[in-house]
């Protein structure tokens, strides 16, 4: 190789070198572009602030606030739920939806959702049951749906009552207790006999309740009992309104008490 030659791929091979792999402080000592820090989408209920997915009741106030570090944000919520004020950050949640909201500027972009459940309790009456009876025997012969009260004359009835739902009940509510008698056309014509007073029941709770009564009242005739939770509706249970009923307890013959 001529001297010439040599000299000029060395030249080229400074200057790749230098394109490549600049020196000086500056290259060392470069700031980043900084990052779009992530985002905080807050929401208070009550003053308490909740984040991911909140399950709240139909109706309920929402006060949405967020922060960011970006230059902007964009939502999926103004003009959607009804605001009381002029930047949509207050509204009434009357269904479940999603709240998506992504900020930008330098950086990647963030975006945050939460998920908003609308809830209610489902109040039910998951068992009735009678007790303190025995059946009763004539000519060593057990007669057919006929009983007698083992202690003084009296029975007593058992109903359980269950929140079934996703949202506790914070406010009194009746569950009625029924005796019925069946027509000619094999209806039975349920009156009420007494009703009893829950004061609350959180989500998930059970609870039992006692309703004691004279044996006497029912004698001689074939009797069915029902038990109704809720039975004035002044618990919202959304979709879950007609299911407040026991299963009739009686068989398909009613109870005699004698």
């Amino acid at each position: 190789m001529s001297v010439s030659a040599k000299s000029v791929l060395q030249s080229l091979a400074i200057f790749v070198l230098t394109f490549v792999f600049p020196v000086g402080a500056s290259a060392f000592n470069a700031n980043p572009t900084p990052e779009l820090k992530k985002i905080d989408l807050v929401l208070l209920v009550n003053s308490v602030p909740v984040k991911g997915a909140l399950s709240l009741e139909k109706g309920a106030k929402i006060v949405i606030t967020w922060s960011s570090a970006g230059k902007g944000c964009l939502n999926n919520w103004d003009g959607s739920i009804t605001a009381s004020d002029p930047v949509g950050s207050e509204g009434i949640l009357n269904e479940s939806r999603s709240l998506v909201i992504t900020c930008y500027g330098l950086g990647i972009a963030q975006t945050l959702k939460v998920r908003l459940n609308v809830v209610s309790p489902d109040l039910i009456v998951s068992n009735l049951i009678i007790d303190a009876i025995e059946p009763v025997t004539a000519a060593g012969k057990i007669k057919p749906n006929t009983f007698k009260a083992k202690d003084v004359g009296a029975y007593t009835l058992h109903a359980t009552i269950k929140n079934a739902g996703l949202l506790d009940v914070k406010k009194p509510f009746k569950v009625k207790f029924s005796a019925g008698l069946k027509d000619a056309s094999g209806k039975i014509n349920f009156a009420e006999m007494e009703s009893k007073t829950i004061q609350s029941l959180a989500k998930g709770a059970v609870v039992t309740v006692d309703l004691p009564r004279a044996a006497t009242a029912q004698k001689t005739n074939a009797y069915y009992f029902q038990a109704i939770v809720d039975s004035d509706n002044v618990i919202d249970e959304g979709t879950k309104e007609t299911n407040n009923a026991s299963k009739t307890l009686g068989g398909s013959s009613g109870l005699i008490f004698e």
